[in-house]
C-alpha cells in the first residue's frame, strides 16, 4: 500500500550531450532513407498482442519483425508548413524513435525512464539549404537515473544508434564510437575527462602464450576523435568495427553538453 504523500519534490541536474550531424544529402532524400531504416511503429499489430494478453515472447518476436535495425517510430511531426505562416525559413520534422523491449529492460528498475524513451530526433534543413541529423546522445539521459542496469542499457543504446547512423551513411560522432568499440569487446573505458581519453586496448593472446598478451594503451593529450579512429582502426581485424574511423572525417558533426 503506497505512503501518503509528504510533498516530497526530487531535483535532478545533469548534462545532456546534443548531437548533430551534416548529412549529404538533400533533406527529402534523407528523410526518406530514415523513415526506410526506422519503420513505422505498427500499431493494431502490437494492441492486438494486449488483446490477447500475449507472452513477452511474442512481444519480442514481433518487435524483431517491426525493427530490422533495433528502432522503431512511434510517432513523427512535421511543423514547416505552420512555422511558415510566421514567416520562418529552414524545415524541421521530428521523431520519437525507440524500441519498447529495450526500454522494458531499464523500465523495469525506474518506469520514470520513459521521459527519454523513445529518444527524440529531428531530421533539420537550415537557411542555406543544409541538412542536418540531431539527437541527444542516450547515454547523456540515462545516465542520469543513477542506478548501473539503466546506465548500462543508455549505453547499449548508444552503440545500437552508432550502428544506424553507419547504414544511414552519416560519420559516427566520437562519443558514439567509443561506445561502439567498447561494445565489440575489444576496447575497455576507464574514467576520461573533456580533454583526455584513458583506455586499455587488449588484444587477443598468442596461443603459445602463458601470459594474457594484454597491451595496454593510454591516449593522453589528443583530440578524442584521433583517439577513436586510431582504436577502431587498430581492431578492424580483431573484430572492432572500423566504421567510425572510416567516417571520421567526411562531414563535421556539432557537440553540445546541455545543461538539463
Amino acid at each position: 500500500m503506497p505512503q501518503p504523500s509528504d510533498g516530497t519534490i526530487e531535483v535532478v541536474e545533469h548534462s545532456v550531450r546534443r548531437i548533430t550531424i551534416q548529412v549529404d544529402a538533400p533533406f527529402e532524400e534523407f528523410r526518406s532513407r530514415y523513415e526506410e531504416a526506422v519503420p513505422a511503429f505498427q500499431a493494431e499489430r502490437f494492441a492486438s498482442l494486449v488483446e490477447a494478453r500475449a507472452s513477452w515472447q511474442d512481444v519480442l518476436d514481433a518487435t524483431a519483425d517491426n525493427a530490422p535495425r533495433d528502432f522503431i517510430i512511434y510517432w513523427s511531426g512535421d511543423f514547416t508548413e505552420l512555422m511558415r505562416l510566421a514567416g520562418d525559413r529552414g524545415r524541421c520534422v521530428e521523431y520519437l524513435m525507440g524500441n519498447h523491449t529495450i526500454a522494458q529492460r531499464m523500465y523495469r528498475y525506474n518506469p520514470a525512464i520513459l521521459l527519454y524513451a523513445p529518444l527524440r530526433t529531428a531530421i533539420v534543413e537550415d537557411a542555406d539549404g543544409n541538412t542536418w541529423f540531431t539527437l541527444d546522445q542516450p547515454s547523456s539521459c540515462f545516465g542520469s537515473f543513477n542506478t548501473p542496469q539503466v546506465t548500462k542499457v543508455g549505453l547499449e543504446l548508444d552503440h545500437k544508434v552508432a550502428a544506424l547512423l553507419v547504414h544511414l551513411g552519416l560519420r559516427v560522432p566520437e562519443e558514439l564510437a567509443y561506445s561502439l568499440a567498447a561494445r565489440a569487446g575489444r576496447l575497455r573505458a576507464l574514467p576520461w575527462s573533456r580533454s583526455r581519453i584513458c583506455c586499455r586496448w587488449i588484444r587477443p593472446a598468442p596461443a603459445q602464450s602463458l601470459s594474457p598478451g594484454r597491451q595496454r594503451c593510454a591516449v593522453r593529450g589528443r583530440s578524442r576523435t584521433a583517439a577513436i579512429a586510431q582504436l577502431t582502426t587498430r581492431g578492424a581485424g580483431a573484430g572492432v568495427p572500423a566504421d567510425a574511423a572510416e567516417l571520421a572525417d567526411q562531414r563535421p558533426a556539432r557537440l553540445h553538453d546541455d545543461e538539463g
